[in-house]
């Protein structure tokens, strides 16, 4: 499968790496530091797997044509501008795993809605340096037709990122489950972004726990209300408690975002 990873930094170049190490012909877009280093010394992934793998790296996507599947990993808030960069591209399927809830309606917009397949993901990883990532957090990534109607298409990408070592599994209710992320991120983000801690560490604190737990549900049962069935499913009972189970390295990108862009709000 030829995969284009477009805006390869924590997340995007650890699936590549992972497509890549598995035989497939995945290719990266991304920041030109990034890509130098990749192209001089191959692409190191350390943390929970230690490899270095060579793979195609690009700045811009003028000369390419083609690709099996544009996954798509930038910042939401740049998700216009570097979809401006590839809409010539032709592609059998697009597939965000940015946060956030509007991205489909974009992809849907420059390719087609028929190219569009729903997906969120819960890899952790970040960029340390230029050609070095590390992956910190072995989530799953779940994916499904936007219709919630099965397809061969889906089973394959599916099948794609588990044979590469990946977590990953084909769901029949993909928008409530981008919903439920969305909902159970805000208030870790958004006081994430503020404090500079990392989740584990300031979920420790017994008061900000509760805090959190309260908000969690009640966003999620208010957002959600026409989709009941993914919280039930999905939401945990107790997100604290599901997050403290992870690795004590655990540290979102939407801190670091507005440090290097100058920005001070939260993309959605």
């Amino acid at each position: 499968m030829r995969v284009l990873v477009l805006g390869a930094g924590g997340v995007g170049s650890v699936v590549a790496g992972y497509l890549a190490r598995a035989g497939h012909e995945a290719v990266m877009l991304a920041r030109e530091g990034h890509v130098q280093a990749v192209r001089n010394s191959g692409l190191h992934i350390k943390g929970l797997n230690d490899f270095r793998v060579s793979l195609s790296a690009h700045t811009e996507a003028s000369g390419l044509d083609e690709a099996d599947l544009l996954l798509v990993t930038v910042k939401a808030k740049d998700t216009e501008d570097a979809l401006s960069g590839v809409r010539h591209l032709r592609v059998g399927s697009v597939v965000s795993l940015q946060n956030g809830v509007l991205k489909n309606e974009l992809l849907g917009k420059m390719f087609g809605w028929d190219k569009v397949v729903g997906a969120t993901t819960m890899i952790g990883a970040t960029l340390v340096e230029d050609g070095v990532v590390e992956h910190t957090l072995d989530g799953i990534t779940f994916l499904g037709e936007l219709d919630g109607t099965p397809s061969a298409r889906v089973n394959q990408i599916v099948a794609a990122l588990v044979d590469a070592g990946l977590k990953a599994a084909v769901v029949d209710n993909i928008k409530s489950i981008e919903w439920t992320k969305q909902a159970i991120q805000n208030p870790f983000a958004t006081l994430t972004a503020i404090t500079r801690a990392d989740n584990t560490a300031r979920i420790r604190c017994q008061t900000y726990a509760v805090t959190v737990s309260r908000s969690v549900a009640g966003k999620a049962s208010r957002m959600m209300s026409d989709t009941g069935r993914c919280c039930r499913m999905l939401c945990p009972r107790s997100p604290c408690k599901t997050l403290l189970s992870q690795r004590p390295y655990c540290w979102p990108s939407v801190p670091s975002s507005p440090r290097r862009s100058r920005i001070n709000s939260l993309s959605a």
